[in-house]
């Protein structure tokens, strides 16, 4: 019976290692399919084509996530922010500190993110502008204004608005921003801003963060001192906005409201009293 011999080359190794090697080369390696690979452009395209109004939240902050992280795959970072904040508009509404905390996050990302209501705002602000100087006092249109105007803002904020003779809105001018209690603003500081512009007829707004639309007790006290003052400089002191979320109301209407409100009582009062 023969032995099978294994020839051994000049480097001590046998001829079939040899083979073996030479045939592992040949072999054709398969390509590594990518799931992502073109994952962008398709997402970019998708928006172009159709809006976003079929994507997914985590679609929409991860087609903003492309711009300020324009090689690494953002898919999982915009799961995670959403799943840290709730939805998409919490993810923006967050604080700066609080997004650059998120693992993946860095300042150019959480600078984006902040940008991006800052943006939408000003928008809107600008879109509204016109319409707003084309028509009369509509309590309704200064009512979508105002809930743009603040949407999203964390701290109180106090705007006067100036009208013309023709009631229509000319100028919206922020008066005072930060956790200080508006309560504080002078009527001389606010009667010289309002002349400034050039109008008499003037309103304020200012908005509730996280509460209610409805005035307080400060509230009402304050608009009460202010227009007292301004009248004294020629200035009617027309409206008195509060906004809080979707919600604005105007304080002068929600008095008047009220006073109903009570007249309606006594006056039920009153017949079920004659009726005894």
């Amino acid at each position: 019976m023969k032995k099978n011999v294994r020839r051994l080359n000049g480097h001590g190794k046998t001829e079939s290692d040899n083979d073996e090697k030479l045939n592992k080369r040949s072999e054709v390696k398969k390509p590594v399919t990518n799931v992502h690979a073109g994952h962008r452009e398709r997402l970019k395209k998708r928006f172009l084509s159709e809006g976003l109004g079929a994507f997914e939240a985590h679609n929409i902050l991860e087609l903003a996530l492309f711009y300020s992280n324009p090689q690494k795959d953002v898919n999982g970072l915009a799961h995670d922010l959403i799943n840290r904040f709730g939805s998409i508009s919490a993810v923006f509404d967050a604080e700066y500190d609080d997004l650059i905390k998120v693992n993946g996050v860095k300042e150019h990302t959480a600078t984006l993110l902040k940008l991006i209501p800052a943006l939408a705002r000003e928008y809107y602000n600008d879109l509204y502008k016109a319409d707003m100087e084309k028509q009369m006092f509509d309590i309704d249109l200064i009512k979508d204004h105002l809930i743009r105007l603040f949407a999203g803002k964390k701290t109180e904020e106090v705007y006067l608005l100036c009208f013309d003779s023709n009631d229509s809105l000319r100028v919206t001018t922020l008066l005072q921003r930060g956790s200080m209690s508006y309560s504080v603003i002078e009527t001389r500081n606010l009667a010289q801003t309002a002349l400034r512009s050039g109008y008499e007829k003037i309103a304020l707004a200012h908005n509730h963060p996280n509460g209610s639309p409805f005035p307080s007790m400060e509230d009402i006290e304050t608009s009460e001192r202010l227009k007292r003052g301004l009248e004294f400089c020629g200035l009617k002191l027309c409206e008195h906005f509060i906004v809080a979320g979707s919600h604005c109301i105007g304080m002068y209407d929600w008095e008047r409201e009220k006073i109903m409100e009570e007249k309606m009582k006594n006056d039920l009062k009153e017949e079920r009293v004659s009726k005894k």
